[in-house]
């Protein structure tokens, strides 16, 4: 979890708070996450700690003390938390799924304000575990071409909807899936009309045909052998992404992992979904050629094209699938 942590003290250390940040690290455990954003981020902002047990409050309380800092630390079941008190970040972190969690940790948060959540359970939300993901995640998730994506865009579309009971939507920041788990930062939009407007033009559902095609479609219903729904829109604010690959990069030099992630997701393309260079090949029945040359190939058809961080053989574009077909066919193999 070292790299997620990584990311989170980068996200927070450039993230456009509104007044006086405050925090409340729900499920803290440890309390790890966030003391380290106290310690490191260069942010003045009230932390408060929330664990159910005992013995998580008291390590929480020690690990302040010995990082000299000062923070609230409660004692109680994260969905008993009083609603009168509002948070600038709320941080969801448990062992497996965040589903039961979302609905009070957007009634926690201010407008504006990040809800994060962390996932563990990447066999529902990737498609290994359809009835697990049913039930948690009211999905039709399979195994696809783009798993990790998935699971990131069902987890997502999941708080869109529930986000809608409060009238207000998400607008994903920043996300990433890495070292089996899913990591998302999502930003709490006011407005009926927005959610509105959010789950009418950025839910959909993936189609995926032959040759390993992917078609990502706006429908309130899927049809038979759909994924979804999903999270269509966007994964990233670059603006916020380049900002904290930036102070990555100036305070976290030994980092090198953490700064290729944060610009690797910076860059991204916007597109839905991405494409293994592998097993395309393996479809065309060839060696893969070496992806540059793939993107290249693509950039010089007009079309957008980068590498992802959900997988080092990946691209993310938007070409037309027979375009990527064309390009990696075209190619000479490595």
């Amino acid at each position: 979890m070292e790299l997620s942590r990584d990311v989170n003290v980068a996200l927070a250390a450039v993230y456009p708070w509104i007044g006086s940040p405050g925090v409340l690290d729900g499920l803290a455990a440890s309390g790890a996450r966030w003391i380290r954003v106290l310690n490191e981020s260069g942010i003045d902002f009230q932390a408060s700690f929330c664990d159910r047990d005992n013995r998580a409050t008291r390590l929480i309380g020690r690990n302040l003390a010995i990082n000299g800092l000062s923070a609230n630390v409660i004692r109680s079941r994260f969905e008993e938390l009083p609603l009168d008190d509002h948070f600038n970040a709320v941080d969801i972190d448990p062992f497996g799924s965040p589903a039961s969690f979302a609905e009070h940790g957007l009634a926690l948060t201010y407008p504006r304000g990040l809800l994060c959540m962390t996932a563990t359970d990447t066999q529902a939300l990737c498609g290994s575990s359809p009835t697990t993901a049913a039930r948690r995640y009211d999905a039709r998730v399979f195994m696809s071409p783009c798993y990790a994506e998935v699971g990131i865009r069902t987890l997502i579309g999941h708080t869109a909807r529930r986000a809608g009971t409060f009238d207000c939507t998400v607008e994903p920041v920043l996300c990433h899936a890495v070292d089996h788990h899913y990591r998302v930062y999502l930003r709490k939009v006011k407005g009926a009309r927005r959610s509105d407007s959010a789950l009418k033009e950025r839910m959909g559902w993936l189609r995926v045909g032959d040759m390993g095609e992917q078609t990502w479609v706006l429908r309130d219903r899927g049809e038979r052998g759909d994924i979804g729904p999903l999270w269509i829109g966007p994964l990233t604010d670059p603006d916020v992404a380049r900002k904290a690959a930036a102070w990555a990069e100036r305070n976290m030099e030994e980092r090198k992992r953490t700064i290729k992630l944060i610009r690797t997701l910076a860059e991204e393309a916007g597109a839905a979904g991405y494409h293994n260079i592998n097993e395309i090949s393996g479809i065309l029945k060839r060696s893969p050629p070496p992806l540059e040359t793939v993107l290249e190939g693509l950039r010089d058809m007009g079309h957008t094209a980068s590498r992802t961080h959900f997988t080092p053989l990946g691209i993310k574009t938007d070409a037309p699938h027979r375009d990527l077909l064309d390009v990696i066919s075209s190619r000479p193999c490595q």
